[in-house]
């Protein structure tokens, strides 16, 4: 995203996220970035697509012939909200799809994944489960194993914690909601001891 550059240097792909906001304005989609006031960890934000994508299928083009939003298939778009740091929802033309995470242990996590279409679609006849699910299950499984590789190198005593990177500014702020709540939850028991 062009707010994430620190580097005060512009991309050409903040160039085209500028290009297709124009784009977006010209249709009457809002377009800018959300992010919630007072340190709170959600954001919202409509991304473009490769050129040529309306949607997150392989092919770029709508899984479901039922679409859930008035513009068509014809907008190289999507709108996401994020919750950090376990819940993202990606709403595309044509579908809806959720992720949320659930920790189990300290080794574990439940991934859980949504794909919602229209009310009125009939699985078979206006949309493939395989089409409609299939980039967001190679994504999870690339991403289940970049957590498993992480989490196997934090467990090693060469491990020592760094910096959040800008791209995680998310996931720091929800870190730091969940210490000052945690800090404050437990200062009446500190007082009564």
């Amino acid at each position: 995203m062009p707010e994430d550059n620190v580097c005060g240097v512009k991309t050409d792909a903040d160039r085209a996220v500028e290009a297709q906001r124009a784009e977006w304005e010209a249709l009457g989609i809002y377009r800018d970035l959300i992010e919630f006031p007072d340190g709170w960890w959600h954001s919202v934000a409509r991304l473009g697509l490769a050129p040529g994508a309306v949607t997150q299928t392989l092919s770029g083009k709508p899984a479901s012939r039922k679409l859930i939003w008035p513009h068509g298939d014809q907008v190289e778009t999507s709108l996401s909200v994020w919750t950090q740091p376990n819940s993202w929802h990606h709403f595309c033309c044509d579908h809806v799809v959720t992720f949320s995470l659930v920790p189990l242990a300290a080794d574990r996590t439940l991934l859980r994944t949504s794909w919602l279409v229209h009310e009125d679609a009939v699985e078979g006849v206006d949309y493939d489960v395989d089409k409609l699910t299939e980039v967001w299950r190679a994504t999870n499984a690339q991403d289940g194993r970049l957590a498993e590789n992480n989490h196997a190198g934090i467990k090693t005593d060469g491990y020592q914690p760094g910096p959040y990177s800008n791209e995680e500014k998310l996931v720091d702020a929800f870190k730091s909601f969940y210490v000052v709540k945690s800090l404050e939850a437990l200062e009446p028991a500190a007082t009564e001891g």
